[in-house]
């Protein structure tokens, strides 16, 4: 498993429709397909928390696809983490990412946590993130992406979750 994360579980595999969903959601501003991808989550108990946007993208795109997801999921969520201004993680070496920690808590977490991202490439953001949470006081962290990337080995550390019946 990813380290400070209980489980990762994903909607499905980064390829096909699922992507070009995605991808339409995140570059092509269509944000009314939130909803319909958000209903493909898997939804374990605990306070949902959005992956944040670097600002400089949260700027360019005017939102944040994870917020949208977390939003959708008509659950209580929080913004409990930030993301100070710096290089965007995807431009960097693997081993880079991983030692940054760019993420920080807004103040102290109590009981599990839920991060919500729509798509898992290394895990280095997943890891940052509950690294985070887990030293404001968080119970447990569990995350769900919509997809993943089957590069990297990251596959063996994600639970397929399909989503059930509705």
């Amino acid at each position: 498993m990813l380290p400070g994360l209980d489980l990762v579980e994903a909607a499905g595999l980064y390829q096909g429709p699922l992507r070009q969903a995605i991808r339409s959601l995140k570059f092509k501003g269509h944000t009314a397909c939130a909803r319909d991808l958000a209903a493909l989550l898997p939804c374990p108990e605990g306070l949902l928390v959005p992956v944040p946007s670097g600002p400089w993208r949260h700027h360019q795109r005017g939102f944040n696809p994870s917020e949208l997801l977390a939003r959708a999921l008509d659950r209580p969520w929080k913004a409990l983490l930030r993301c100070p201004d710096g290089p965007q993680q995807k431009r960097l070496e693997r081993s880079l990412r991983q030692q940054l920690r760019p993420f920080r808590a807004r103040g102290r977490v109590s009981g599990p946590v839920v991060l919500v991202d729509d798509v898992l490439t290394t895990g280095s953001t997943l890891i940052s993130c509950a690294l985070a949470l887990r030293e404001a006081g968080a119970e447990s962290v569990r995350a769900v992406v919509l997809a993943y990337q089957t590069r990297r080995n990251v596959h063996k550390q994600v639970a397929f979750s399909p989503p059930g019946p509705s």
